[in-house]
Protein backbone atom coordinates (compact mmCIF):
# COMPACT_ATOMS: atom_id res chain seq x y z
CA UNK A 1 0.00 0.00 0.00
CA UNK A 2 2.55 2.39 1.03
CA UNK A 3 4.64 1.38 -2.51
CA UNK A 4 1.11 2.58 -4.54
CA UNK A 5 0.86 5.98 -2.33
CA UNK A 6 4.57 6.85 -3.54
CA UNK A 7 3.85 5.89 -7.51
CA UNK A 8 0.82 7.99 -6.74
CA UNK A 9 2.64 10.88 -5.08
CA UNK A 10 5.36 10.69 -8.06
CA UNK A 11 2.37 10.72 -10.73
CA UNK A 12 1.00 13.72 -9.43
CA UNK A 13 4.34 15.37 -9.10
CA UNK A 14 4.75 14.65 -13.06
CA UNK A 15 7.66 12.73 -11.93
CA UNK A 16 6.81 9.06 -12.96
CA UNK A 17 5.88 8.80 -16.62
CA UNK A 18 5.08 5.97 -18.96
CA UNK A 19 7.99 4.59 -20.55
CA UNK A 20 6.11 3.75 -23.59
CA UNK A 21 4.56 7.37 -24.19
CA UNK A 22 7.99 9.62 -24.48
CA UNK A 23 10.72 9.43 -26.25
CA UNK A 24 14.65 9.93 -25.23
CA UNK A 25 14.13 13.08 -26.30
CA UNK A 26 11.07 14.58 -24.83
CA UNK A 27 12.85 12.95 -21.48
CA UNK A 28 16.11 14.56 -21.66
CA UNK A 29 14.61 17.89 -22.48
CA UNK A 30 12.46 17.40 -19.60
CA UNK A 31 15.31 16.57 -17.13
CA UNK A 32 17.58 19.17 -18.79
CA UNK A 33 14.83 21.78 -17.85
CA UNK A 34 13.08 20.47 -14.74
CA UNK A 35 16.59 18.77 -12.87
CA UNK A 36 19.13 20.13 -13.87
CA UNK A 37 18.88 23.94 -15.02
CA UNK A 38 17.96 25.02 -11.66
CA UNK A 39 21.41 23.64 -10.49
CA UNK A 40 23.51 25.22 -13.34
CA UNK A 41 24.82 28.09 -14.62
CA UNK A 42 23.17 29.71 -17.85
CA UNK A 43 25.67 29.15 -20.05
CA UNK A 44 26.78 25.17 -18.85
CA UNK A 45 22.93 24.90 -19.30
CA UNK A 46 22.59 26.51 -23.00
CA UNK A 47 25.95 23.91 -23.90
CA UNK A 48 24.48 21.20 -22.44
CA UNK A 49 21.45 22.03 -24.38
CA UNK A 50 23.21 22.49 -27.79
CA UNK A 51 25.03 18.97 -27.12
CA UNK A 52 21.46 17.23 -26.89
CA UNK A 53 19.75 19.50 -29.60
CA UNK A 54 22.71 18.85 -31.94
CA UNK A 55 23.81 15.67 -31.35
CA UNK A 56 22.54 13.16 -29.26
CA UNK A 57 18.53 13.80 -29.91
CA UNK A 58 19.23 13.80 -34.17
CA UNK A 59 20.63 9.94 -33.20
CA UNK A 60 18.27 8.47 -30.33
CA UNK A 61 15.76 11.06 -29.76
CA UNK A 62 12.97 9.74 -31.45
CA UNK A 63 13.41 6.30 -29.66
CA UNK A 64 10.48 5.30 -27.59
CA UNK A 65 12.25 5.02 -23.79
CA UNK A 66 10.76 1.75 -23.56
CA UNK A 67 12.32 0.31 -27.20
CA UNK A 68 15.55 1.56 -26.50
CA UNK A 69 18.32 -0.80 -26.03
CA UNK A 70 21.09 -0.85 -23.52
CA UNK A 71 23.63 -0.64 -26.36
CA UNK A 72 22.08 2.00 -28.25
CA UNK A 73 23.14 4.78 -25.73
CA UNK A 74 26.57 2.85 -25.46
CA UNK A 75 27.31 2.56 -29.27
CA UNK A 76 26.09 6.22 -29.83
CA UNK A 77 29.04 7.34 -27.07
CA UNK A 78 31.55 5.80 -28.48
CA UNK A 79 30.93 7.53 -32.09
CA UNK A 80 30.17 10.85 -30.61
CA UNK A 81 33.04 10.85 -28.17
CA UNK A 82 35.72 11.52 -31.41
CA UNK A 83 33.12 13.36 -32.78
CA UNK A 84 32.43 15.76 -29.82
CA UNK A 85 36.21 16.33 -29.21
CA UNK A 86 36.68 17.38 -32.71
CA UNK A 87 33.65 19.77 -32.31
CA UNK A 88 34.93 21.11 -29.53
CA UNK A 89 38.30 21.64 -31.02
CA UNK A 90 36.30 23.47 -33.70
CA UNK A 91 34.15 25.75 -31.30
CA UNK A 92 37.34 27.10 -28.85
CA UNK A 93 39.31 27.90 -31.79
CA UNK A 94 36.56 30.20 -33.37
CA UNK A 95 35.57 31.75 -29.93
CA UNK A 96 38.85 32.54 -29.04
CA UNK A 97 38.86 34.41 -32.30
CA UNK A 98 40.91 31.78 -35.27
CA UNK A 99 39.66 32.53 -38.84
CA UNK A 100 37.67 30.39 -40.44
CA UNK A 101 39.85 29.22 -43.08
CA UNK A 102 42.61 28.22 -40.47
CA UNK A 103 39.58 26.07 -38.49
CA UNK A 104 38.63 24.78 -42.03
CA UNK A 105 42.33 23.25 -42.60
CA UNK A 106 42.98 21.91 -39.14
CA UNK A 107 39.53 20.13 -39.07
CA UNK A 108 40.51 19.06 -42.91
CA UNK A 109 37.27 20.26 -44.45
CA UNK A 110 37.11 19.60 -48.18
CA UNK A 111 35.71 23.12 -48.20
CA UNK A 112 35.34 26.64 -45.92
CA UNK A 113 31.85 26.42 -46.96
CA UNK A 114 31.28 22.78 -44.84
CA UNK A 115 33.29 24.73 -41.55
CA UNK A 116 30.63 27.79 -41.90
CA UNK A 117 27.93 25.66 -42.22
CA UNK A 118 28.90 23.81 -39.04
CA UNK A 119 29.94 26.35 -37.13
CA UNK A 120 27.74 28.99 -38.45
CA UNK A 121 26.25 29.18 -35.53
CA UNK A 122 27.41 31.75 -32.76
CA UNK A 123 28.53 30.23 -29.00
CA UNK A 124 26.83 32.96 -26.29
CA UNK A 125 30.82 34.22 -25.91
CA UNK A 126 30.93 34.59 -29.82
CA UNK A 127 27.56 36.76 -29.54
CA UNK A 128 28.93 38.53 -26.30
CA UNK A 129 32.36 40.19 -28.22
CA UNK A 130 30.16 40.38 -31.36
CA UNK A 131 28.37 43.14 -28.96
CA UNK A 132 30.93 44.06 -27.27
CA UNK A 133 32.83 44.88 -30.66
CA UNK A 134 29.48 46.67 -32.23
CA UNK A 135 29.08 49.01 -28.78
CA UNK A 136 32.74 49.95 -29.37
CA UNK A 137 31.68 50.77 -32.93
CA UNK A 138 28.63 52.57 -32.07
CA UNK A 139 29.96 54.98 -29.39
CA UNK A 140 32.72 56.57 -31.76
Amino acid sequence: MRKKRELEALEDTGRLIDAGKITLGQWLDRWLEVYKKPTLKPSTWFSNKNLMDLHIKPALGDKQLDRLRASEPQTFYNRLSTHALRHTFCTILLEQGEDLSTVSKLARHSSYSITADIYGHLTKSMQDKAADKLDVILKR
